[in-house]
């Protein structure tokens, strides 16, 4: 249980070892180790990680859950991914809770893992960087904020009744490594603030977003933009 305002740090020559790792608490514990834990859990505060073996075992690579507490919201539970990497972990919430994966800026984290959600919670990436979700992810709420990027190039980065709320951030959908087309559903996009969809299309592929509902809450415009000069 690491206070608020505290800062906690592995050393990098230390190995964690053992089941789950529990993070609690409003402050933030940094992980620097080459670990082998099981998985880990997030419960408030901030998990502050630079490469996927701080993450626990590799060869396991066990769930990183999230478990904040719906009754603070100012103190979410928090991934922060100090610099790139990639992970093949699965990422899920816990009963009704929800979950932030802060990706700091010029950092771009590539899940290949399964993004889920359990319950009424939701994920958000915030930050300045990227995170790059390839996995054939299942959550039904996103949020995008601080200016940042949650981009995927595959037919499901969430659920086909999704509901993607956009603040400040881009949604970014790309053409996977081999070209093809590229359907993507979501239930409703909102935005406030201002906000980017971008959408990539190949020579011989297209990507596409179809939305049941559009909306705008206040202020802001949303801009829809050809990643490579080709839209349609």
């Amino acid at each position: 249980d690491v206070g608020a305002g505290i800062t906690l740090t592995e050393s990098a020559a230390a190995n964690i070892s053992g089941g789950t790792v529990q993070k609690s608490g409003f402050g933030t514990m940094v992980l620097s180790g080459v670990n082998s834990f099981g998985a880990a859990q997030i419960n408030a505060g901030v998990l502050s990680v630079n490469n996927n073996t701080n993450l626990g075992d590799t060869a396991a690579n066990g769930a990183i859950t999230f478990n904040g507490n719906a009754a603070a919201p100012n103190a979410p539970a928090t991934l922060l991914v100090a610099g790139s990497m990639a992970s093949a972990r699965n990422i899920t919430t816990a009963g009704n809770n929800s979950g932030t994966i802060d990706v700091a800026q010029g950092a771009t984290l590539l899940s290949t893992g399964v993004i889920s959600q359990t319950g009424t919670g939701s994920i958000t990436k915030t930050g300045q960087g990227t995170l790059l979700a390839l996995g054939t992810n299942t959550f039904t709420t996103l949020n995008i904020n601080g200016g940042g990027t949650f981009a995927s190039g595959t037919s499901q980065p969430f659920a086909a009744t999704a509901t993607v709320n956009l603040a400040g951030g881009e949604l970014g959908l790309f053409q996977p490594a081999v070209p093809a087309n590229v359907a993507v559903a979501a239930t409703t996009l909102s935005y406030s603030g201002g906000g980017y969809v971008s959408l990539q299309d190949s020579a011989a592929a297209s990507t596409q977003l179809s939305l049941t509902n559009l909306s705008r809450t206040g202020q802001g415009v949303l801009v829809l933009e050809a990643a490579n000069g080709q839209l349609g």
